[in-house]
């Protein structure tokens, strides 16, 4: 799994936080200027606590959780909603989840949490209980404290149970008052922060690009198996084998699945799902295009769950007939092969060479290691790997968290790493020991 930027930010927060004995004030600092919530931040400082302080047991156990909690979520709206159970391990088998499953950021927090919202969201509008109630504001709360980029999510359910279920906001009230005091006590420095912030300068602008207007249209990526060259690097998939890059292309059909659903959507407007899908995607669109938020593909991450349902409704229409199963089962069936493939792919080559992925945590923890071994913390180590180059705290802190015994030779004047080929899709690394001699 990466290991870059935001990740070991990330942990340094938790960690810091954790010795200081308290919780973490704010998230990360966004592209737009403003800090995202704390929520990731504490979670961090829970599994540090739980693991030891272990990083590679840490991540573990997060993609465990991960993966745990949106498949429940995921089959449970299936029997809320009574959409074709079947596409549930098509979703879950698909690149994008397995890897954001992986990847330590912030933002990926909102893929199993917006499903455990609409999930909650099906349970209130069909059985209330209490424990709907619960998750439904804790998943809220959380997204929110999470990224704002779930606005579009949100919104859309807040309003959906106002207009159309008051009474479950009455009957549940007490739960919902209880949730909201915590969603503002508990991170109640961050709230000041982030006013601050807003007073000062506002929300900053990227560019004035004006592809964030269509983004949204192009959100069935994330349930396929193509433009993962961000991670692998540009013909990653040929380099393989040239039936690769076909197979991932018949998972491209994921794009018109959710086509397809939002038609399906504007055909009964009236219907929980498709209202609240038709409305979170229109929200998406404005967002996205004011704010000129395109390209990345973790920029679907807040709306994830709404760019599965429309999927959902897309497949669940098509299952009705044999030919229609067939297609979503081959779409299906890509986008995990290209799971097993790029797995494999990663795991040979110790991670890419690109700045989406770059060599991998066991690579840079075996770096780490051997750094430790030879010299004190404060030698300094220079690289023409890009990733360690822009980002030098990944490694800074996995020296930090390594517990070799540290041999401090007097003579280690300094380090380089690079890597250990001109293989441009391997990302193994070499260790060079500077002398104190010839660093000086």
């Amino acid at each position: 799994m990466p290991f870059i930027n935001d990740e070991p930010n990330l942990i340094a927060m938790a960690r810091q936080a954790n010795a200081n004995h308290t919780l973490a004030v704010m998230g990360l600092l966004g592209t737009h200027g403003i800090h995202y919530g704390p929520l990731p931040a504490w979670i961090y400082q829970g599994l540090l606590l739980a693991t030891g302080g272990h990083l590679l047991a840490l991540v573990s156990l997060r993609a465990a959780i991960f993966m745990l909690a949106t498949a429940a979520a995921l089959v449970d709206i299936a029997k809320s909603a009574g959409l074709w159970k079947w596409f549930v391990p098509i979703i879950l088998a698909g690149p994008y989840l397995w890897l954001y499953g992986r990847i330590p950021w912030d933002n990926t927090f909102c893929l199993p949490l917006g499903a455990i919202l609409i999930t909650a969201h099906l349970r209130l509008l069909g059985k209330p209980g209490p424990i709907a109630a619960m998750l439904w504001g804790a998943a809220i709360i959380g997204l929110i404290l999470t990224h704002f980029m779930v606005l579009p999510l949100v919104l859309p359910v807040l309003g959906h149970i106002v207009l159309f279920r008051p009474k479950v906001l009455r009957r549940y009230a007490a739960i919902f008052i209880l949730l909201v005091l915590l969603g503002i006590i508990l991170p109640l420095p961050y709230w000041i922060s982030l006013f601050a912030q807003l007073r000062a300068g506002g929300i900053a602008g990227c560019d004035h690009g004006r592809q964030g207007w269509w983004f949204p249209l192009l959100s069935g990526r994330l349930l396929g198996g193509t433009g993962l060259q961000l991670f692998a690097g540009q013909g990653w998939a040929r380099h393989i084998h040239p039936i690769v890059p076909i197979i991932a292309s018949v998972s491209a059909a994921m794009f018109a699945l959710v086509w397809l659903g939002i038609i399906r959507a504007l055909a009964t407007p009236k219907t929980a799902i498709s209202l609240l899908c038709l409305t979170g995607f229109a929200l998406q669109i404005i967002l996205h295009g004011l704010l000129h938020v395109y390209g990345l593909p973790h920029y679907y991450c807040g709306t994830w769950i709404i760019t599965v349902l429309l999927a959902w409704l897309g497949a669940d229409a098509l299952s009705r007939h044999i030919a229609g199963r067939a297609l979503v089962i081959a779409a299906g069936s890509s986008a995990a092969i290209v799971t097993c493939v790029l797995a494999i792919f990663l795991h040979l080559h110790a991670g890419s060479r690109t700045l989406g992925y770059g060599p991998n945590l066991a690579e840079q923890l075996n770096i780490a290691r051997q750094m430790n071994r030879l010299a004190p913390a404060d030698v300094p180590v220079q690289s023409d790997v890009e990733t360690i180059q822009q980002f030098p705290q990944a490694l800074q802190l996995l020296r930090q968290m390594d517990r070799t015994v540290r041999a401090g030779q007097n003579d280690v004047g300094g380090f380089r790493v690079d890597y250990r080929d001109d293989d441009p899709f391997d990302a193994h690394l070499r260790l060079e020991v500077v002398s104190l001699v010839t660093h000086q």
